[in-house]
């Protein structure tokens, strides 16, 4: 037995009542033992924390329709008419945010502008075919780097102002814009978090598609492109694991049963998240029992990083302290968070990425980013890296013994 197969059965075995519950009426595909299973655990469930986990997890709307159809009985009324209040406005915010993202292609469209929209509204249609079931908070437009600035500078003049610092929308490759009287929030990006994966945006919007939403035909990404991108935002933090995007994963398998897997491996590659897709597509299996193809079981076995991460994950799902104990050993921070030293150097695809980051870039990642504030953008690529480092002898010579010993430590390990 794997070291990943080992950690799933321990991990399904440890979880409290209310986990186990909210996994049950998270998933869409209940088979009759799971039925079973979950009217047992209706018997001995602390409703005050399970409603707590639906909502902290964002899966709220969809327990609510689990519990409604097969469980109603076994449901206290107090329970459902909660969840059910929480589904009325739930739907009410995300026609509201309809009406907005509408009128946000129009504007972006009379400015000629090439973009697409991805994450949120556009999820709940493709993942869910339900735009009531899903938790949206704000509309994610990506761009070109050199758009950026101008529609940026647009949405500015609209009566947008910035909600993230120079550093913050470095890190996170992508703007934080709010409007104070529409109520609307907008992630303005050019890039796919997380910046150490170096995801490739140009392919993504070269390779581009569109769905209608409200009569509008709305530009987004290719379906393969757009499941990759959700396994990596489902991924995306070490500290910020939440049910609700592997339900997303979870709702669009099965909504999309016709996945051309070789397409997806390679594309996938192609765009530098090979790791991150094994990941959490693992970790889509491990908590809802879901079927993988025989290529992806089969690299992810080969992998024993990538089966590390999974399992270091799957905890973090259900209990945070894990990301307070990273504190002590460093890592990459934003915000008030930080990963583990090793989480990114082990997602990254290429070989020399990963040594360069475990080595160098990774410190200077290593900020806290402000919630406000101006600061300059730091420098991004190795050679302005390593010319900083040229100018103290001292750095530099620490700077190569550091990759002189991740490099030692590095090669013998042909699966790291």
């Amino acid at each position: 037995m794997t070291m990943l197969a080992e950690t799933i059965t321990s991990f399904r075995h440890d979880l409290p009542v209310e986990e186990a519950l909210l996994l049950h009426c998270a998933n869409r595909s209940l088979p009759p033992a799971g039925i079973a299973e979950a009217e047992n655990l209706l018997q001995e469930v602390n409703w005050e924390r399970f409603l707590q986990l639906s909502y902290q997890h964002g899966v709220a709307a969809l327990v609510f329709r689990r519990l409604n159809s097969h469980f109603l009985a076994l449901t206290p009324e107090e329970v459902v008419a909660d969840l059910r209040r929480y589904a009325i406005l739930n739907t009410q915010n995300n026609l509201g945010l309809l009406h907005e993202l509408v009128n946000t292609v129009d504007l972006l469209r009379e400015q000629c502008i090439k973009f697409a929209v991805f994450k949120g509204l556009v999820t709940a249609e493709l993942g869910y075919g339900d735009l009531s079931i899903r938790r949206c908070n704000d509309i994610d437009i990506l761009v070109t780097g050199a758009d950026h600035p101008r529609v940026k500078a647009l949405f500015l003049s609209e009566g947008f102002e910035r909600t993230m610092s120079s550093k913050s929308e470095f890190l996170c490759v992508q703007s934080g814009l709010w409007h104070k009287g529409r109520m609307l929030k907008i992630d303005l990006h050019w890039g796919i978090p997380p910046r150490e994966l170096g995801i490739e945006v140009n392919p993504i919007l070269q390779n581009g598609s569109s769905i209608t939403l409200a009569g509008k035909v709305i530009p987004t990404f290719a379906k393969e492109d757009m499941f990759i991108i959700l396994c990596t935002n489902a991924t995306k933090e070490f500290w910020q694991q939440q049910l609700y995007a592997y339900c997303d994963i979870s709702e669009f398998l099965q909504r999309h049963t016709d996945m051309n897997w070789k397409l997806i491996v390679t594309r996938a590659r192609l765009l530098r998240c090979e790791r991150v897709l094994l990941a959490a597509l693992s970790i889509v299996k491990a908590l809802f029992n879901s079927p993988l193809p025989a290529e992806i079981d089969a690299r992810v076995t080969a992998n024993a990083s990538v089966q590390r991460v999974v399992c270091e994950l799957l905890y973090q799902l259900f209990d945070h302290k894990i990301a307070y104990s990273a504190e002590s050993r460093g890592g990459r921070r934003l915000y008030y968070f930080r990963s583990p030293s090793d989480y990114f150097s082990t997602l990254i695809d290429n070989r020399v990425a990963r040594l360069t980051y475990k080595a160098l870039i990774s410190r200077l990642l290593r900020v806290t980013a402000d919630a406000q504030g101006d600061e300059p953008i730091p420098a991004t690529s190795t050679l302005s890296l390593l010319s900083a480092a040229t100018r103290s002898p001292r750095i530099l010579g620490l700077v190569l013994l550091k990759l002189y010993r991740e490099l030692v430590a590095f090669l013998p390990d042909s699966k790291r």
